[in-house]
């Protein structure tokens, strides 16, 4: 099959998890036999470029808005490159399927462009931006005062016009939702099926055991204050209070904001935090094996992490909320110790058990590991994306023009 993949943000200019594994998926299906060209934003790059079947044209915004002289202007000059784009795309590669992941910041017309095309269109969704898109989006804001509105129409029409058409409407069909948390909240009385992370455990590296000294603990992830990492510092407060011996490292990008937050709650505890900044996943692969426990402290509703994946295929013990997505990973007792959200005193409990407890801390490693392998492995997942994606495929066919 020919599938143009669609996709805000790709390898390696990323701000989150999902790119990655919007990358395992093309690299997969290629491997596979499919024929995947990837349209994707310039973000990360001073100009456009096109590399092994990457395009990176697409624009995206993180604060235009109406509101603001000028930026209406950009916003046209946006929607406009972004759909001539995807029409260009969609004429040159003659794909048998379009394939979207998330829009969020870049143009949701594109998918309603997709819907419009005589192929089948297919979502891949692993956060609830398509709940979101309408008071999001900017191009489909309406301006408050009756000028801009004015502006706005007529540069809808020269838009709609030179770009690409659309209904205004995205049809939510075709569905593949990371967890069922996702699917809930995106399509519950709709169409969509759950198709997990996977992750290949072979690119993983094993947890190198504990001996003496102490207790190495990790979080990986962005410092943002919706992951709860402050909820880890504060732990390790009350485990240092305590006598209990931890150092904690602290990788991933950061909120500007926060970390100055996280930099004040860790300057007590000196030494035993490090920040690494954010990290390319093959050195995060390393960092998990050199650690014991993974800390994930999540005060949102998780939809699904590969991050959690990883350490947990690398045999850390896990110390966790069981938010969102997360809940479908996590027994407590059996492959990690819960904490309610944002209670430091439960998660310093936690962290207290496993480092008085080694068997408890190996069983709970193992049984993580083993949770990833049975479950949650790339191969099962492109398993079902690409039965999925045919199945839809071959069903557009049999349907009358």
């Amino acid at each position: 099959m020919k599938i143009l993949v669609v996709s805000n943000f790709y390898p390696p200019h990323t701000i989150g998890g999902y790119e990655l594994g919007c990358r395992d998926v093309v690299e997969g299906l290629r491997q596979r036999g499919h024929d995947l060209q990837v349209l994707t934003s310039t973000h990360g790059l001073l100009h456009p470029e096109r590399i092994d079947q990457v395009e990176r044209v697409l624009a995206v915004d993180l604060g235009w808005d109406w509101a603001k002289t000028g930026t209406g202007w950009r916003l046209f000059q946006k929607e406009l490159a972004n759909r001539r784009a995807m029409r260009r795309a969609l004429v040159t590669f003659k794909p048998d399927l379009v394939y979207i992941w998330s829009l969020r910041y870049c143009s949701v017309a594109l998918a309603m462009q997709a819907q419009r095309a005589p192929v089948p269109t297919c979502f891949y969704v692993s956060d609830t931006w398509l709940t979101e898109w309408q008071g999001r989006d900017r191009w489909f804001q309406t301006p408050h005062d009756s000028w801009r509105r004015r502006l706005k129409q007529a540069l809808n029409g020269a838009v709609e016009w030179v770009g690409g058409r659309t209904n205004g409407e995205l049809r939510l069909q075709h569905l593949q939702c990371t967890s069922d948390y996702i699917r809930r909240v995106t399509a519950p009385a709709g169409e969509a099926r759950v198709i997990h992370w996977g992750i290949d455990p072979a690119k993983v590296v094993a947890r190198a055991p504990r001996v003496n000294g102490p207790l190495r603990l990790l979080y990986a992830g962005q410092l943002i204050a919706h992951k709860g990492v402050h909820t880890a510092l504060r732990a390790c407060e009350l485990l240092c209070a305590d006598g209990v011996d931890v150092t904690l490292t602290l990788a991933g990008a950061a909120d500007v904001n926060y970390l100055r937050e996280l930099t004040a709650l860790a300057a007590p505890l000196g030494e035993r935090v490090r920040f690494t900044g954010g990290l390319p996943r093959a050195e995060l692969a390393t960092l998990y094996a050199a650690h014991d426990v993974l800390l994930f402290p999540s005060i949102w509703p998780e939809p699904f992490s590969i991050g959690l994946l990883e350490g947990m295929a690398a045999g850390l013990g896990v110390v966790a909320t069981a938010t969102g997505g997360t809940a479908e990973i996590l027994r407590d007792q059996h492959n990690a110790l819960l904490f309610t959200p944002d209670n430091e005193a439960e998660c310093a409990t936690a962290i207290t058990r496993l480092h008085h407890e080694p068997d408890l801390l190996a069983k709970l490693g193992n049984a993580a590991r083993a949770t990833v392998l049975e479950s949650f492995r790339l191969d099962q997942m492109l398993d079902q994306v690409e039965q999925h994606v045919q199945q839809v495929y071959y069903e557009s066919r049999q349907q009358p023009d």
